[in-house]
């Protein structure tokens, strides 16, 4: 018995039922309100207003949504809800406005939020859990549909050689699926998939592997002999291990947890599935041989191990069958985020469900509703298997101190705190006691660990960011390897430390520039040390003069890449400016192929020059400055660079390049006090390149008393310009957005240059292109002093982007 209590001074309560007359006692009814306590309404909702608050009789009552009855004592007794309102950690919280909300994420076709206790013994003691199916019709269900067709295909099969039920049948069943999995994953270019099998007696690993031997696996049989069954594997990919179902535990095998095929043959299987570890494998299926009296409970126990969907293979009238569950976690991920993103932006910290479930589908009653009992203990399944996992040690105190600090000895590691009793107060609680209580904490600032939290509200999410936090500021005090910096010996590419620490969770790597070396970025390098800074340089270019101009970007990237990925980085971002953009744009998109986790690329100053065309006054100043030299060399006067601006117009409605020659020679005659300038622009451009080069060296004698050497000039001249006309190709198309620098002052003498850079950086990524300016001119913005001021600017943008 719950008793409701009494009305409070200025109150009236009383129990009616649907036509508002008085229950006598005992009887059950409604529980309303009225007084002047009550509330006007409920804001900004008409709908619930009207149908809460009730005036009969001129007397305006409230209804609770309580069901209760008088006692002879007086006092009310509370015996459940109306509607589906529940008190969790004193909130009240309606469930359905949780279900409503979270079928407005994308792909979610239904939701249903239930309360459950996760632990028996404090019954009272709720948390909510959130059931949501993915809209079938929105969604890429590949997998799915793939392993629907396997499984008929599989029970096809061996009813073609073998009675249902049978053993034979059932090893036909599994090597099937067994094979038909490992084609699926090998034509996705997932590489290995892992089997764990789990066996009583006999393995089913002589069906399983004959069938797979062509494709790339790794086996790991858990058996009580395993010296009995070693042969049972072809080659080195196969392990068997020593397991004992009767003393009740799982094996803690690293594999297991990322396994593709998991086939469970045990005397009590229900009890084993509650112990498996979460998989993190794209995609997954469990196989579990069971008596047909044991179905319903294994199915149950199936369902908490995160499963989309539960099939059977066999009839209901055979001793022994198969249930298979399917997990495509990719997809379960990916609307779960968008689940948790949209409540968390939406709804009260109190009010966000513990869990999330991912299911193909929902258990139903025998009249086609939901079945809310079996999804509670679906929910307290799903919370019994994690508490029961082992944790890392190195989650443990960050663990410890959550549950110190919320009082709450239950959480697991990927508990979500809010949802457990924690409120803006607390999480600054916890926050001191981290920074109070952890090395590695000590010396971060309190709003950052906070904004931490806020962001991931877990144990395990707090643990991962002091992880980073550590390596990004060198870690503990224990000596950390160098670098080992490979290089490409064919292509004479080799990587160079520009900066930083030896080792690091972000590491930095600063595209060459279109002379193919990244060291005139060596002082942005140094502001940007929050993690190791590397470089690229090219020692043999002559490969790269052989390549077709329109993919060369992209072959370099698809050579530098593989000696970035031999650093084995956590994460990557790639900086490059003016030209070396497109270099840097080409290796994050090569770096993501390879499965790098790469942050949004940044690219400073990068224009595809195509408004030019290769006009060669235009690149030769481009190239003089690459080079660091003066742009006086050009020979011309500085005066004839801001006549030229004056005089290069893009005609209405005309495309492709500005021919600038012919604009010039048309403004001979028109423009009497620009003929200076205009004789000496003429002049230039009637040079052929070899005669240019020779007139750069002399003026660089002139203007300095020192000598470029012809021979290497003109062998970097032709570095640069073949990396020019690259720059011309049309843009790689990225899957992160992109962060796009420009210098405040626009040194570019073409008109449309900046909706040209726009435009062409907009059709470059499927994500949004973010843009961001800076102090300086092309060049001056990464050389000191200015160059504090872009870092500064690259070390705010967003992480992870």
């Amino acid at each position: 018995s719950i008793p409701y209590g009494v009305a409070l001074s200025g109150q009236c309560m009383d129990v009616v039922d649907g036509s508002w007359r008085a229950r006598p006692d005992l009887v059950a009814g409604d529980i309303v309100i009225s007084g002047g306590s009550l509330a006007r309404c409920y804001e900004s909702d008409p709908e619930l207003t009207a149908s809460k608050f009730v005036v009969v009789e001129g007397v305006r009552w409230y209804r609770t949504g309580d069901r209760g009855r008088w006692l002879p004592s007086g006092e009310i007794e509370f015996l459940g809800r109306t509607d589906t309102q529940v008190k969790v950690h004193g909130h009240r919280i309606e469930l359905k406005e949780i279900d409503s909300l979270a079928t407005r994420a994308p792909d979610v076709a239904r939701a249903v939020t239930v309360a459950h206790a996760p632990r028996a013994e404090r019954p009272r003691d709720l948390a909510l859990a959130l059931f949501v199916v993915p809209d079938p019709d929105a969604r890429d269900c590949e997998f799915d549909e793939y392993m629907s067709t396997s499984i008929a295909l599989a029970r096809r099969v061996a009813a073609g050689h073998a009675e249902s039920g049978s053993r034979e049948f059932l090893e036909r069943s599994v090597a099937a699926l067994a094979q038909r999995l490992a084609a699926y994953l090998s034509r996705q270019e997932r590489h290995t998939m892992t089997c764990c099998e789990f066996a009583r007696e006999s393995p089913f690993s002589g069906a399983v592997t004959p069938v797979i031997h062509g494709f790339d696996y790794q086996y790991q049989l858990f058996v009580p002999d395993p010296a009995v069954h070693a042969g049972l594997g072809p080659d080195m990919r196969f392990e068997a291990h020593e397991w004992h179902e009767w003393d009740g535990t799982v094996p803690r095998d690293e594999q297991l947890g990322r396994a593709n095929l998991i086939i469970i043959d045990a005397a009590d299987p229900a009890s084993l599935l509650r112990g498996l570890p979460v998989g993190t494998a794209g995609v997954a299926c469990i196989v579990v041989t069971t008596a047909q009296d044991s179905v319903e409970q294994v199915r149950t126990a199936l369902s908490t191990t995160g499963v989309d969907a539960v099939h059977m293979i066999g009839e209901a009238t055979d001793s022994m069958t198969l249930l298979v569950g399917t997990i495509d976690r990719s997809r379960s991920e990916l609307v779960e985020q968008h689940v948790r993103e949209l409540l968390a932006s939406n709804l009260p910290s109190g009010w966000i469900p513990a869990s999330i479930c991912v299911r193909t589908e929902l258990p139903l009653t025998g009249n086609g509703k939901i079945d809310r009992e079996k999804l509670i203990t679906i929910a307290d399944g799903l919370h019994a298997g994690a508490a029961s996992r082992e944790l890392p040690s190195e989650e443990s105190r960050c663990l410890d101190l959550c549950r110190s600090v919320l009082r709450r000895p239950e959480l697991t590691s990927t508990d979500n705190l809010f949802a457990h009793g924690a409120d803006s107060l607390v999480m600054a609680q916890l926050v001191t006691a981290v920074r109070e209580q952890l090395e590695q904490a000590r010396g971060l600032p309190f709003d950052a660990v906070l904004r931490a939290l806020m962001d991931d509200p877990r144990p395990i999410g707090l643990d991962s960011f002091l992880a980073n936090a550590s390596a990004a500021s060198g870690g503990p005090a224990e000596e950390r390897p160098a670098l080992e910096l490979p290089e490409d010996s064919e292509h004479g590419i080799a990587l160079m430390r520009m900066a930083g620490p030896a080792q690091g969770g972000l590491l930095t790597v600063m595209a060459p520039g279109a002379l193919l070396d990244s060291a005139y970025l060596q002082p942005l390098a140094e502001q940007l040390a929050d993690g190791p800074v590397i470089g690229v340089r090219s020692s043999v270019p002559d490969w790269y003069l052989t390549l077709d101009p329109a993919k060369t970007f992209s072959e370099l990237a698809q050579a530098i890449a593989p000696l970035i990925t031999d650093l084995v980085p956590e994460q990557v971002r790639v900086v490059g400016h003016s030209i070396g953009g497109f270099i840097a744009a080409a290796i994050s998109g090569a770096l993501a192929d390879l499965g790098v986790e790469t942050r949004a690329p940044v690219v400073i100053n990068a224009t595809p020059p195509t408004l030019a065309g290769n006009d060669p006054m235009l690149k030769d100043m481009f190239f003089l400055s690459a080079l660091g030299l003066p742009p006086a060399i050009l020979g011309l006067q500085p005066e004839d660079l801001m006549s030229m601006a004056s005089l290069v117009k893009r005609p209405s409605g005309s495309e492709g390049p500005i021919d600038i020659p012919a604009m010039i020679e048309d403004a001979a005659t028109g423009e009497p006090a620009l003929t200076g300038a205009i004789e000496r622009l003429q002049n230039f451009y009637r040079m052929s390149e070899e005669q240019r080069l020779a007139g750069y060296a002399r003026n660089h004698r002139r203007l300095t008393g020192e000598t470029i050497d012809q021979q290497w000039l003109s062998s970097e001249h032709a570095l640069f310009s073949h990396s020019y006309e690259a720059s011309f190709a049309g843009p790689p198309v990225l899957l992160t957005n992109i962060h796009l620098v420009t210098s405040a002052q626009d040194n570019s003498y073409m008109p449309g240059v900046e909706e040209q850079r726009t435009a062409f950086w907009d059709s470059a990524t499927v994500g949004e292109v973010r843009h961001y300016s800076t102090p300086g001119d092309h060049f001056s913005c990464v050389r000191p002093p200015l160059v504090k001021r872009l870092a500064e600017t690259i070390l705010r943008m967003e992480e992870g982007c």
